[in-house]
């Protein structure tokens, strides 16, 4: 099967939708849309996608060039699937090749992702890859109103 990886636009939308699903988050084409249109204006992060020869987008791969006042410089992988009725045949690794070379042209070698806990198979496929665990954490999240109170 012929893969191509390209940039994602705004065209994909819809399978990426799909895609966000199949990771375990819904998300609203309009919302996936901005998202994407802010993540294409900033030089410093990335979407790619994995696109078979019917057309149809079966993969994507999201990254961010990452600084931080405590660390060196790192890409974060900050997404990555690949439609579940594809997996296995090295899509995942085509998309890893791909953010691992955009980071390379960022100047930067280190890549980090995060995968959630229950991903036994995700994880078992990093490690394969050659990534290692550095840490085990937790996340913490906030939801405020964008108004400040009155």
């Amino acid at each position: 099967m012929g893969i191509t990886i390209r940039p994602a636009g705004l065209s994909d939308a819809d399978e990426l939708v799909t895609l966000c699903g199949q990771l375990g988050y819904t998300i609203e084409k309009s919302a996936l849309c901005h998202n994407l249109a802010m993540i294409g204006e900033n030089p410093h992060a990335a979407v790619f996608v994995a696109q078979v020869e019917n057309g149809a987008v079966v993969g994507f791969i999201g990254v961010e060039r990452r600084v931080m006042l405590e660390s060196p410089p790192r890409i974060e992988i900050t997404g990555l699937v690949v439609d579940a009725a594809l997996r296995r045949q090295r899509i995942a690794s085509r998309l890893l090749d791909t953010a691992c070379g955009w980071g390379r042209r960022q100047g930067v070698a280190r890549v980090v992702l995060r995968s959630s806990s229950q991903r036994a198979e995700a994880h078992q496929f990093y490690l394969d890859y050659g990534f290692e665990i550095t840490k085990q954490q937790l996340v913490f999240a906030l939801t405020q109103a964008l108004e400040e109170p009155t």
